[in-house]
């Protein structure tokens, strides 16, 4: 096969609009190229496509990460977000245990200062 039509080959496998592209394949036909044919004049694009090539997929790898990142970093939020709404919930139930605790000391002391009146 020539340089041309391995080229060409690497181009549709990896042509974004190719809802069947293949980047492993891409990448096989330009090795093929640079094996059988190294001193063709599609040399330097070769080198190029091949490049872009290497770039996206490690940019796919990347963007990939950060999905997961920020799946995992979501579900945390969700989960310190729930665990405020019961902090805040509790906070209020002891809040008002504690006015009620206050109100009966209140009134602890009111009788208390009644007993001393009376002695």
């Amino acid at each position: 096969m020539g340089d041309e039509a391995l080229f060409l080959m690497a181009l549709i496998y990896s042509h974004p609009e190719n809802t069947g592209r293949d980047y492993q394949k891409s990448l096989e036909a330009l090795r093929r190229l640079q094996s059988r044919l190294p001193d063709s004049p599609l040399m330097p694009e070769v080198m190029v496509l091949e490049d872009l090539i290497h770039r996206y997929i490690s940019q796919k790898k990347k963007a990939l990460m950060l999905e997961e990142t920020l799946a995992t970093t979501e579900k945390s939020r969700l989960e310190c977000q729930e665990k405020v709404s019961e902090l805040k919930k509790e906070i209020d139930t002891l809040q008002l245990q504690l006015s009620g605790i206050k109100k009966q000391m209140q009134k602890l002391k009111e009788i208390d200062l009644r007993i001393e009146k009376k002695r």
